[in-house]
């Protein structure tokens, strides 16, 4: 800027080139900067989302299994173990029906009253007493199936394992059992392995995780973030 005679004539053009130069890069950094935090914060929102519903649909999992092979005192129902294999466990179990099998179960001395609906029937024919889980691979979804109804309670799973524990004879630890000794099982190890719904172009997670069982499980990079959970439920009505 030139002060000629006490006169302000304002800037020269190469004051003003210089100032636009100076605006354009701090622009440009600001920008980096803003997309970069809201690139991390993005992605740190998927992770986020991943394990709380990988973590929402196995403690669903592991609340139903726990109860697989559930029966009624007389041990009527006949509730077991249907189906074993390493992607696919179904069993049944008598959990409510109460309020219609001509039995006083709350021993108050009238039988088949509503407040009994709780109380096993002897039948495996109520809402939830034959269920599965299974892994949809084409889907990549882990379904809940209860008689006629599925329900899809996990999406973005690329892995689902089972892995059953039993008592008695050889083999203890198994992924495929054979149905003669579906009711030798007592607990099954779960290992899931999920991805983010969306890609973030640039990152790489390039690697493997091990279930119990031995199986190693290869993550590509390909920009997708993986989550891996594993945990054990003892059927803890199973062998009584």
């Amino acid at each position: 800027m030139k002060v000629t005679g006490g006169h302000i004539k304002g800037f020269t053009l190469v004051e003003m080139l210089v100032s636009i130069a100076i605006m354009g890069v701090i622009a440009t950094i600001t920008y980096s900067i803003y997309f970069s935090m809201t690139r991390t914060y993005m992605a740190q929102e998927q992770v986020v989302d991943t394990q709380q519903s990988l973590r929402i649909a196995l403690k669903r999992m592991v609340k139903n299994l726990r109860m697989a092979g559930l029966e009624d005192p007389l041990n009527r129902a006949g509730a077991g173990v249907i189906e074993a294999t390493s992607t696919r466990f179904r069993f049944t179990l008598d959990r409510t029906g109460g309020e219609g099998d001509t039995v006083d179960n709350d021993g108050d001395g009238t039988t088949d009253e509503a407040d009994e609906s709780s109380f096993p029937d002897g039948r495996l024919d109520d809402r939830n007493e034959d269920m599965a889980y299974e892994f949809d691979s084409a889907g990549k979804r882990l379904l809940e199936t209860s008689g006629a109804e599925n329900r899809v309670i996990v999406e973005n799973i690329e892995h689902l394992e089972f892995y059953y524990h039993l008592d008695g004879a050889a083999p203890a630890l198994t992924t495929s059992p054979a149905a003669t000794r579906y009711a030798d099982i007592r607990a099954v190890e779960i290992a899931v392995l999920a991805r983010t719904a969306r890609q973030d172009t640039g990152y790489s997670q390039a690697g493997s995780f091990s279930t119990a069982s031995g199986v190693t499980w290869a993550v590509p990079a390909d920009g997708f973030r993986y989550r891996f959970l594993q945990t054990t439920v003892r059927c803890r009505n199973m062998g009584l």
